[in-house]
């Protein structure tokens, strides 16, 4: 998750256990911010995100 903090983004924030927020209004967030990522990583380093972190981006479960 430090990859993240480094780029700018607060998705490791919302993905706090201890965070607990609008789990719909979580989930649009990450699907976005993950999509931004996503593109500023390929674009970034001209190779495509590895798959774990694109898992770790994409999760919709959230434990309250």
């Amino acid at each position: 998750m430090q990859i993240l903090e480094e780029m700018g983004f607060q998705v490791a924030l919302l993905m706090g256990n201890q965070v607990c927020l609008d789990v719909v209004a979580v989930q649009i967030h990450l699907q976005t911010e993950s999509f931004i990522l996503r593109k500023e990583y390929n674009a970034i380093l001209g190779q495509k995100m590895p798959r774990k972190l694109q898992v770790i981006l994409s999760r919709k479960k959230h434990n309250c």
